[in-house]
């Protein structure tokens, strides 16, 4: 009884400090400048997330109309610090579209709260701390760095968005890169102008409502939506970008109607075929694309002699196709820049062989209509930009352009990207790998699907281990499809032989490789083939008379990629994934075989993966066969946990170990394993 008494005392000694901190509180309204309480600057964790270093307390938007017609955006935000991880939160950029004064960012105040024994302490930022820096494309932003950080202290700051664009209305994200307590957006827009609202993301509203305002004689709605205790949303192995999953809002203007009469003056969202012909008709797109094959330059100009030059004697439009997209992808370098619409004409992008991706593609589809083959842009948005909303005639929803070929005899189209040179007919680069994309033509604009092709590997390693632990074997390593692809593009800037130790056989110690090979590196249609012949003085270990080695000499799944119990969004792999191995293994001469990795299976539901090991030892040799296949390349998370508990699998299964014992008679191993 006394024993357990004094339990129940050292328990009570050992949780009563956690007890004494009260946790963060959700607020139920935008917060007051300067009101800091010192329960919240004494709070120093997170349990909702122990991973959080910094905790979004509240962030608060309130955007209107002007009189003179802007759109002003006032924000405030508010951050705990919870330990020095958290101070990159201390560093606030606000990135604004400054072209021609569209936009413009004022007023920014800023204020970090500290304690000093007991005392609430205010550091306030300096107007000299508050710095604009040119960007790219029109942009720029406002930089600073709030003063004075340290674990647990409280940072707050608020600005003033200014914006003469009637079209969009600033984005608000809800969900961010740390854990939100409170996010409220309140947006008040006159009668006469309606909007489109687009909520993307997973999490769920608190509070959404609306109500009327009076403004002397204009009418406005005032929007609210609020969200609260909004979980983190980071980087995970095998996601698009977090944009597609944030929780987020964008207003599009729609019409304006004449505020005394509602006659509609100006529709801003139509439809997607009036959409596509404005595109067809735009100078910096498409116009004269698709009349009567004249293509986008038309006549006899620079367009039309390539194409005369580069198909002559080509007996199919398909040999025509090759030849156009092999001059554009060889002679045109795309200059990294993605973009919807083209800056120079054709004349220029053939003189000066440069252009964004836009540039390069619509000059593909140039040459392929004036060769009279139909070709047609397609618009898509890449994986690094956001997923497209089919709901929503919005051009900013892509920000590149691929083509589209349809061949006679052929129901599949061809879609081509000639920014990636490495890249052969009918495989786009993974950038391009999204579910769907929109194909511009006047005549039934429609969503196609994106294709994604599968991506194999092949391992093969035959050789032999001595009784000093040593392997000597002969690997081969043949990558198809996307596999290929990424084998190219490491080949250009590094030797193969540092390539096959740093991404195939990194497992393995005291590796050296001699007449190494490498077969179609330039046929960019055909597999690329490495070969080599293989030394490890590291590879198996000796223990007295027991041998310990992996049979997965290369290329194993060292750990799970997916580290997390949860996940709110799919898994994207981008395209089908196959792995095949095979081992060949000469045993040591006097040694038998102890331990041998039985063969095994692995599922997922729905048979969207698989993973298989077949093993046997007979005469001497061991062999095994293993095949690893992600059948689907999206996976969605309520199949997550499946997910998971294969990788796990799959990685137990290749760390399991092959034991040998020396003490044969006549160096023959055990029976084989169970096939399946």
């Amino acid at each position: 009884m006394r024993q357990f008494l004094l339990l129940v005392v050292l328990s009570l000694l050992y949780t009563i400090p956690g007890h004494a901190q009260d946790p963060l509180p959700t607020p139920s309204e935008p917060p007051e400048w300067g009101e800091v309480s010192t329960e919240v600057l004494r709070v120093r964790d997170y349990p909702a997330d122990s991973n959080a270093s910094a905790v979004i307390l509240a962030d608060y938007g309130n955007g209107r109309f002007t009189p003179n017609g802007e759109f002003e955006l006032q924000r405030h935000t508010r951050v705990k610090i919870l330990d020095k991880g958290g101070y990159e939160s201390g560093t606030v950029t606000v990135p604004y579209y400054a072209e021609d004064g569209t936009q413009s960012v004022d007023d920014v105040e800023g204020m970090t709260y500290t304690l000093d024994e007991g005392e609430v302490q205010r550091h306030e930022l300096a107007s000299d701390d508050v710095f604009k820096e040119d960007l790219d494309g029109g942009f720029e932003q406002v930089r600073f760095a709030l003063p004075s950080l340290e674990p647990g202290a409280v940072i707050e700051y608020q600005y003033e968005l200014d914006s003469e664009s009637l079209i969009q209305i600033p984005e608000w994200s809800f969900q961010r890169a740390r854990p939100t307590l409170y996010s409220h957006y309140e947006v008040r827009v006159p009668t006469f102008l309606e909007y489109a609202t687009l909520t993307r993301g997973t999490q769920r509203y608190d509070s959404v409502h609306t109500e009327q305002k009076q403004l002397g004689r204009r009418t406005d709605v005032e929007k609210h939506w609020v969200m609260k205790d909004v979980p983190a949303l980071r980087e995970e192995p095998y996601m698009t970008t977090p944009e597609d999953y944030r929780s987020r809002i964008q207003l599009r203007a729609k019409l304006l109607r004449n505020p005394n009469t509602g006659e509609v003056l100006n529709r801003f969202m139509t439809s997607w075929p009036d959409l596509a012909t404005t595109l067809l008709e735009s100078e910096s797109f498409g116009k004269g694309l698709g009349e009567g094959g004249g293509g986008l330059f038309g006549g006899e100009g620079a367009v039309a002699k390539e194409v005369n030059r580069l198909t002559e004697g080509a007996s199919s439009d398909s040999a025509k196709m090759r030849a156009l997209y092999g001059y554009v992808q060889s002679s045109i370098e795309w200059n990294g820049r993605m973009s919807r619409v083209r800056d120079k004409d054709f004349d220029e992008i053939l003189e000066s062989k440069t252009g964004n991706s836009a540039e390069v593609n619509l000059l593909l589809i140039s040459l392929l209509q004036n060769a009279g083959i139909e070709a047609h842009p397609v618009l898509l948005s890449t994986r690094d930009h956001g997923r497209t909303v089919p709901g929503y005639p919005i051009v900013r929803q892509f920000n590149t352009v691929i083509a589209a070929v349809q061949l006679p005899n052929r129901e599949e189209r061809v879609l081509l990207d000639a920014t990636e040179p490495l890249c052969p007919v009918s495989m786009l680069p993974r950038r391009d790998l999204k579910p769907q994309a929109w194909l511009v033509r006047k005549e039934n604009p429609i969503w196609i699907g994106i294709p994604s092709p599968s991506a194999r590997r092949q391992i093969y390693i035959q050789g032999a281990l001595n009784p000093d632990g040593t392997l000597k074997a002969t690997l081969t390593v043949e990558d198809h499809g996307h596999r290929a692809l990424r084998m190219r593009k490491v080949l250009q800037d590094r030797d193969p032989s540092e390539v096959l130790k740093d991404r195939v056989l990194e497992n393995l110690t005291g590796v050296s490789l001699s007449e190494v090979s490498v077969e179609n590196q330039e046929s960019i249609g055909e597999p690329v083939k490495l070969t080599a012949t293989l030394k490890s003085s590291g590879y198996a270990q000796a223990a007295g008379p027991m041998m310990y080695a992996n049979p997965r000499v290369a290329a194993p799944i060292q750990e799970n990629p997916f580290k997390r119990e949860e996940r709110t969004f799919p898994v994207d792999f981008a395209y089908p994934r196959r792995t095949t191995y095979t081992l060949s293994l000469d045993l040591p001469e006097g040694y038998e075989v102890k331990e041998l990795p039985e063969s095994r299976r692995v599922r997922l539901p729905e048979e969207e993966g698989t993973f298989t090991r077949r093993t046997g030892a007979k005469s001497g040799r061991l062999m095994v066969r293993s095949a690893k296949n992600i059948r689907t390349p999206r996976i969605p998370p309520e199949r997550y946990e499946a997910l998971r508990t294969f990788f796990t699998e799959v990685v137990s299964a290749q760390s399991e170990q092959l034991v040998l014992e020396e003490g044969a008679a006549d160096g023959a191993s055990s029976p084989p394993g169970n096939d399946e």
